[in-house]
């Protein structure tokens, strides 16, 4: 079956920043890596090259439904030059 894929890692769930943003966020790393997935799959669709103008902290918050996730991206540093 061909159509649109992103590969990511596997044990993605026990790396060291999903583990962070878990505790910071208090959610499972289950749920951090559908956040990411969630996410990921929207800038592989609307970026060329990953970077997204006009997409704040509080923008990304509200697409994953969880506050504080843009912030966690931050401090892991999976996220620059956004706000």
């Amino acid at each position: 079956m061909a159509g649109d894929w992103i590969k990511m890692q596997i044990g993605l769930d026990s790396s060291p920043e999903v583990i962070r943003m878990s505790d910071m966020l208090e959610i499972s790393e289950e749920q951090v890596v559908g956040c990411l997935f969630k996410l990921w799959c929207w800038a592989d669709q609307h970026t060329e090259n990953g970077n997204a103008h006009g997409v704040t902290y509080k923008w990304i918050d509200r697409y994953i439904s969880v506050t504080g996730f843009a912030q966690s991206l931050q401090v892991v540093g999976w996220l620059s030059n956004a706000d």
